[in-house]
């Protein structure tokens, strides 16, 4: 299988917190975690891409189970383009939840 990633595809500053990467799936209601990475198909990858999931956003857990929902909006002081009108709400399958790799934001 192909990985996808999550990156822009402008180049931007990435402004996101150091520590371990753990599945978006792990993480519990109301907490936040920016993006580091997706292990999934490159063209499930670019779909997410496509919604606003890059590796500068910042989402917040709005929903655990099936669907996971997160908000996903922009990381203050990264350069990215991804986020300037705002942010979205995405509904995900749990198997892609757990394909997606985040850094907790305390």
């Amino acid at each position: 299988m192909t990985t996808g990633t999550l990156e822009s595809p402008e180049s931007h500053t990435q402004a996101s917190p150091a520590g371990p990467a753990v599945a978006l799936s792990t993480l519990a209601r109301g907490q936040r975690a920016v993006v580091r990475e997706a292990r999934m198909p490159t063209d499930d990858a670019a779909l997410l891409r496509a919604m606003g999931m890059c590796e500068c956003a910042l989402l917040t857990v709005a929903r655990t189970g099936e669907p996971f929902v997160v908000t996903v909006t922009g990381v203050d002081g990264a350069d990215c383009k991804c986020h300037r009108a705002g942010g979205c709400r995405i509904g995900l399958s749990r198997e892609m939840a757990q394909r997606i790799f985040v850094s907790i934001i305390a």
